[in-house]
């Protein structure tokens, strides 16, 4: 699902492993000529394997779809060199997509590891990732309570917005030193709870 730290998983792993993370760019790799999109593909992976980087992508579904759905020749054609170059790379290649049943079956075989990433189910879960997303020079009043925020339902993602919006309400009043407050915290929460619920509503007309 959306804010379960895939992106986050993928960064630690090249820091960890000392390699820099070159990002799949679709804006620059898709053209509407034929053949270069092809050539794209072969370029990013030749130069994640002269760099020594791990290779990520992001919303893979976006170009990794089933061919099986595909509606012209050059999507199936994307789709192929893509596989092909996933084969051939001997460095670290990571995809991400919320939308697992969308990829190309041919993608199974040519993956090492798959690892599903859940919502935090606890409020302990979500605890430990409120105390390690909270920088420590971050002002906030001592009516803070991380376990109080921690019983909410967020997923990591959405707690990082929660954050974010709370230092812009405490921003907004204008206080030489604003302290985030609890209220900050929970009108913040209020609002991606909002968020939320207006993501998952049908679009259109009844």
């Amino acid at each position: 699902p959306p804010g379960t730290g895939k992106t986050a998983t993928a960064e630690a792993l090249a820091y960890e492993l000392g390699r820099p993370i070159i990002v799949a760019d679709y804006a620059k790799i898709q053209n509407c000529y034929v053949g270069v999109t092809e050539k794209n593909i072969v370029r990013i992976f030749q130069e994640a394997q002269r760099k020594k980087a791990e290779r990520f992508w992001d919303e893979a579904d976006a170009m990794l779809y089933d061919r099986d759905d595909a509606s012209q020749n050059w999507e199936v054609r994307d789709v192929n060199v893509i596989l092909q170059e996933i084969e051939r790379f001997e460095g670290v290649c990571i995809l991400a997509t919320n939308r697992r049943r969308n990829l190309d079956k041919a993608l199974a075989r040519r993956i090492s590891m798959q690892v599903e990433f859940p919502r935090p189910q606890t409020a302990a879960e979500r605890l430990r990732i409120w105390q390690a997303i909270l920088p420590a020079k971050l002002p906030r009043a001592s009516d803070v309570d991380l376990e109080l925020l921690a019983h909410e339902d967020l997923s990591g993602g959405e707690i990082k917005n929660v954050l974010l919006n709370a230092a812009r309400f405490a921003a907004a009043r204008g206080e030489a030193e604003a302290k985030l407050t609890f209220v900050d915290f929970d009108q913040a929460v209020r609002w991606e709870l909002r968020v939320r619920q207006e993501r998952h509503k049908p679009i259109g007309f009844e």
